[in-house]
């Protein structure tokens, strides 16, 4: 027995949908979302864009980190030192430029906080990977 699609009413339905659970045909469905178009629509303009905490982390670390050079520049300039210690490091790669009479003490300690930060960074994303079953997780990951 053939079900027509709820939403349309003229094909015969072949998902359902994840959030309402209505029996929809493929063109009222989104695969991506496994949602009926009433239900992605809505999805959409109740989130709006929502970005992860990740994200919003990395986002503050890349702002503290320009309002950090911007400080040092800053008072390098008003205060005339021409013995400036800073240390550049790229993450995730630990690569890291000294300079100046404290650079070497800078560089170990950037080391340091690059390997603690990887460290919480590997263990809470292996606690988010154990958390999903394998049937949420997208294909591909």
């Amino acid at each position: 027995m053939t079900v027509k699609c709820e939403v349309c009413s003229i094909h015969n339905a072949k998902y359902v949908c994840q959030n309402c659970g209505s029996k929809v045909c493929p063109s009222c469905f989104n695969p991506h979302l496994e949602f009926c178009i009433k239900c992605a629509g809505s999805s959409y303009s109740k989130a709006g864009l929502e970005y992860g905490i990740g994200f919003k982390i990395m986002i503050l670390g890349f702002a503290l980190a320009f309002l950090g050079v911007l400080i040092t520049i800053i008072l390098a300039i008003l205060t005339g030192v021409g013995d400036l210690s800073f240390v550049i490091l790229l993450l995730p790669i630990p690569i890291g430029v000294a300079a100046g009479p404290y650079g070497g003490i800078l560089l170990i300690l950037a080391l340091i906080l690059t390997v603690i930060f990887m460290a919480i960074l590997i263990l809470t994303g292996r606690k988010h990977l154990k958390s999903f079953s394998s049937k949420e997780m997208p294909e591909g990951v």
